[in-house]
C-alpha cells in the first residue's frame, strides 16, 4: 500500500499483546522486515497489563528483536510502554538507536531520560488526566514531542491535544 501512495511511510513490528514463546515469532518477524526494509520499526515493547497473558521475558525477547533489527537497519523504533519505562530504558542502554515512546504516560524523570537519549514522546488524550505527564510535557523540548492520534480505547482528539499542549 505504501508504494502506491506517493509520500507515505510505512513500518512493521508485532505488538506485545502479541508476543508468545514462539521461538520462531522472532526470526519471521526479522527476516520480513530485513528483506522489505521499512521505514520504522514497531510498535514494539513491554507492558505490564498484559503480563498474566505474555510474560515478561516473552515481551523482551521480542522488544529486543525489534531494537536489534531497528539498529541493524538504521531505523527509528516505535516503542509501547505500559509501566515499563525504566525496563525499556535498560533494555535501550548501549544501543545505537532512536525512536518515539507511543502515547506516553510517565513522570518528568522518566521523559527527560528519553529526551536525553534523543527520542520523541507523543502525547494523546490519555496524557491530559496524568498530572505527572501534564508536568513531564510542560518541561518537553517542543522539538522531540508528537501529538498522538491513536488512542486506543477512545476517541482521538487530536485538536484537543493539541490545544492542551499549546497552553502548557
Amino acid at each position: 500500500v505504501a508504494a502506491q501512495v506517493k509520500g507515505s511511510h510505512w513500518g512493521c513490528g508485532i505488538h506485545p499483546e502479541y508476543a508468545s514463546r514462539d521461538s520462531n515469532e522472532a526470526g519471521m518477524f526479522t527476516r520480513f522486515a530485513g528483506e522489505q526494509c521499512p521505514d520504522f520499526i514497531g510498535e514494539t515493547g513491554l507492558d505490564a497489563r498484559l503480563e498474566a497473558e505474555f510474560s515478561s521475558d516473552a515481551q523482551e525477547a521480542l522488544f529486543m528483536a525489534h531494537v536489534t533489527l531497528a539498529e541493524a537497519l538504521r531505523r527509528p523504533l516505535v516503542v509501547h510502554s505500559v509501566r515499563r519505562h525504566a525496563r525499556v530504558l535498560q533494555l535501550l542502554e548501549g544501543r545505537d538507536v532512536r525512536g518515539m515512546v507511543h502515547g506516553f504516560i510517565g513522570s518528568p524523570e522518566t521523559a527527560a531520560r528519553f529526551f536525553a537519549r534523543g527520542w520523541m514522546l507523543s502525547a494523546g488524550t490519555g496524557a491530559m488526566r496524568s498530572p505527572k505527564t501534564e508536568q513531564a510535557f510542560m518541561s518537553a523540548p517542543l522539538h522531540q514531542v508528537l501529538v498522538e492520534s491513536d488512542e486506543p480505547g477512545e476517541d482521538s482528539d487530536v485538536p484537543k491535544v493539541v490545544k492542551w499542549l499549546s497552553e502548557r
